[in-house]
Parts: C-alpha cells; structure tokens; sequence
C-alpha cells in the first residue's frame, strides 16, 4: 500500500466520525450519568465525555489479529 492509498483509506474512515462523536457525547450526557448543570461553563465536562466518546469510537476500530494487536501497541508509544 503506498501513503496515499492509506491516507484515502484514512479519509473515508473518518467521514462518520463526526457524527459518531456527537451523538455518542450527547448520550453521555443525557445519560443519567452526569449532573451537566453541576459544572460551570467551560470545557470540563465538554472534555471528559469526548474522551469516552472517543475511547468508544477507537473500540470500533480493533486490530484483526493478535499480529495487528502487536503492531498498534508499539505505534502507541510513538
């Protein structure tokens, strides 16, 4: 695969990721799970549910095979 061709494959990967994001963060907070008028206007809470939203959203993208799960182990350490 050449760096364009991953870079394409890249691009039609994050087309739904906006969306995903939203709606996941607004069910977070609709959830029950958070009291959202207990913090002040700023980006505490704004923060903390994308940061689950986007922990979820990693999980829809595991690695195949315990080869790939090796692979995404050390890129995370760069």
């Amino acid at each position: 695969m050449t760096k364009d061709q991953c870079m394409q494959k890249i691009d039609e990967l994050l087309i739904d990721i906006p969306d995903y994001l939203r709606k996941r963060t607004e069910a977070l907070l609709l959830s029950g799970g958070v009291d959202h008028e207990a913090y002040m206007d700023n980006f505490e809470l704004p923060k903390m549910l994308m940061h689950v939203a986007l922990k979820d959203c990693a999980d829809g993208f595991p690695p195949m095979s315990d080869k790939h799960r090796a692979l995404v182990k050390n890129l995370a350490n760069f």
